[in-house]
Parts: structure tokens; sequence; C-alpha cells
């Protein structure tokens, strides 16, 4: 019965430790050099981007979980990395609400935990020439 409550726990601290990563889908056949990440600007709303602009792609992060990923800088960090590596000038940060919850039995007992979580999303744009 010990075993059995080690590989819980343990099963439990593998899967909170999960690791963002993200998917990158292009929208356009422009092909830019990478980009280092403090110079992808974040705007949270299509309106506040001050210059015409081409979308290239969209970012999806993915491995969300609701007990290690709930840092929201983290994500978009994540996001602005992956922008940059696809050359993008900018990233239009999109979030979405959703619900997550976990079970478990140890040692016979049940448990269970729920919370909304945030998951953002970017679109990658580029400047448009002028």
């Amino acid at each position: 019965m010990k075993e059995l409550l080690l590989f819980f726990i343990f099963s439990s601290i593998l899967a909170s430790c999960s690791i963002i990563s993200a998917n990158y889908v292009s929208s356009s056949d422009i092909v830019k050099q990478s980009v280092a990440p403090n110079r992808v600007q974040v705007y949270y709303d299509k309106q506040d981007v001050p210059f015409k602009y081409k979308e290239i792609g969209r970012i999806f992060l993915k491995n969300i979980n609701y007990w290690a990923d709930r840092d929201p800088a983290g994500q978009i960090s994540k996001i602005k990395k992956e922008a940059g590596e696809c050359g993008a000038d900018a990233v239009i940060v999109v979030n979405e609400m959703r619900r997550e919850s976990s079970f478990a039995v140890i040692n016979g007992t049940a448990g269970g935990n729920a919370g909304d979580v945030f998951q953002y999303s970017g679109i990658a744009i580029v400047k448009e020439s002028q």
C-alpha cells in the first residue's frame, strides 16, 4: 500500500511539472529571419498596434497544466520566444478562460480540485512595408 501511495505522489509531482511548449501555425508565405524575444513587441488588442501589419501566423500553447503553468508572464514569454523564432515584429496576445480539474484516489479516499485557468495564444505579426 505504501508503494501505491508513493506512486500517486510521484505521478502528481510529474504531472504538475509540465513544460510549456508552443505550436506555430503559419498563415502567410512571408519568411523572415529570427528576432530576439526581447525585440518582439507585445500588444493585447489589435486596436493597440500603432502600425499597419500583416499576420504571419498563430502561436498556440500546449501542455498547460492547472497546477504548474498558471503564470501569465511565463506563458507570454513563451509566446514572445516563438514569435521571435518565426521573425515576427510583434505579437497580439489573446487569452481565454478554461476550466481545469484533477482527481485522485489515495488510500481509498477520493479527492480533487478544479479552477479556472487563463490559457494564452498569440497572433504573430510583421510591419507592412510602406
